[in-house]
């Protein structure tokens, strides 16, 4: 029995990148942070990356074998980035200094994941209530007088102020 992918659920949308807080559009993250932080940052979020990997391969491994050996070669890797980064953040941050900058970085990183594995979700619920309020928003208008001209495009300069009443 062949099973299906959800590919909704594991397609890749740029869009994430700037919403969990990747990538910015004024500068790169390590522009933005020092060596030290920038080093616990990565850290964090490797092993965040390699936990979420692990599930996704356990889930993929017996239908699709042969993607689930790709994923073993990217898990090598990010294990191999948070190992290299984590090694060099203990060594030049105090115990005290590296334990805090590691719990912030993996709390703000699971947070990130959490706001945009949620968008979607959440989007279900408010955009039909914003559309809702775009609508009621948009009755008054009707009872605008807005006298434009072709020669004027500023319409609020042309609106009747008793129009409303």
């Amino acid at each position: 029995m062949e099973h299906e992918l959800n590919n909704r659920e594991i397609r890749f949308i740029p869009i994430h990148l700037f919403a969990k807080g990747y990538i910015y559009k004024d500068k790169f993250i390590f522009e933005k942070k020092n060596i030290k932080d920038f080093a616990i940052f990565i850290g964090a979020n490797e092993e965040i990356a390699e936990k979420k990997l692990n599930d996704f391969l356990e889930n993929i491994r017996s239908f699709k074998p042969d993607h689930a050996k790709q994923i073993d070669k990217i898990l090598l890797d990010e294990e191999r980035h948070a190992k290299y980064s984590l090694t060099f953040a203990k060594k030049n941050n105090s115990k005290l200094d590296y334990f805090i900058k590691f719990s912030k970085e993996n709390l703000i990183s699971k947070l990130r994941h959490l706001y945009a594995n949620s968008l979607t979700k959440v989007s279900k619920i408010f955009n039909p209530i914003l559309y809702l309020l775009i609508l009621i928003m948009s009755l008054p208008v009707k009872f605008l007088d807005l006298e434009k001209s072709k020669a004027d495009n500023d319409v609020m300069e042309n609106i009747n102020p008793r129009s409303i009443l």
